[in-house]
């Protein structure tokens, strides 16, 4: 059941279909809250600069000394930048899906509906969507270092440093989405509270 509330939208397509103002008005606050968002958070430079530093705190909060989770960021990045095996892995065991402006984009574009893709503010919307990928960069990175960190090195000990004990590939994924921030995350009441 927990699953089903997860995937089922709040409101049906029968139910938007009501009436035409009802629907009007989801459109209109699905894109304004989209932009509204966008240029809080996704295409503003301080918030970015935040969320790296949030990024990198949590790590450490995990029991992973500060000068280990910077070079663990470096690593990242680079495991990005090759496409290596531990991006790809990482990747495929979904660690990096429930990034939040990324799901809130899709769905406003969603909501403006193949019928205003030839206006200025449909290609707006579409140019906004693609700048959110690279916040949620920000969010792959911390939780690529994290996942890399897992499987390469192995488990912490009491004092934050590996053990050398290898981590399974699920174990380092749960890891990582727990300590990367995973917004899919939400409980369904909060899903619905935001809606």
């Amino acid at each position: 059941k927990g699953v089903y509330d997860d995937i089922t939208p709040l409101l049906s397509n029968t139910a938007a279909k009501k009436g035409q103002l009802f629907t009007e008005l989801m459109k209109w606050n699905a894109t304004a809250t989209m932009v509204f968002k966008a240029g809080k958070v996704a295409v503003n430079p301080p918030t970015m600069f935040r969320n790296i530093v949030s990024n990198l705190l949590q790590n450490n909060m995990r029991g992973r000394p500060l000068p280990h989770v910077l070079l663990d960021f470096v690593n990242a990045i680079r495991s990005i930048a090759a496409g290596d095996r531990w991006w790809k892995e990482a990747r495929d065991m979904g660690v990096f899906r429930g990034q939040q402006m990324k799901e809130e984009a899709k769905e406003a574009l969603e909501h403006l509906g193949k019928e205003g893709a030839h206006t200025r503010w449909f290609k707006f919307m579409t140019w906004l969507v693609r700048q959110t990928k690279w916040y949620g960069k920000i969010d792959e990175i911390a939780k690529l270092s994290i996942y890399r960190q897992l499987r390469e090195k192995g488990s912490l000990n009491r004092f934050g440093i590996a053990t050398g004990k290898k981590v399974s590939k699920y174990e380092a994924a749960i890891t990582a989405v727990k300590w990367g921030m995973d917004y899919s995350l939400a409980s369904v009441s909060i899903k619905r509270l935001r809606k």
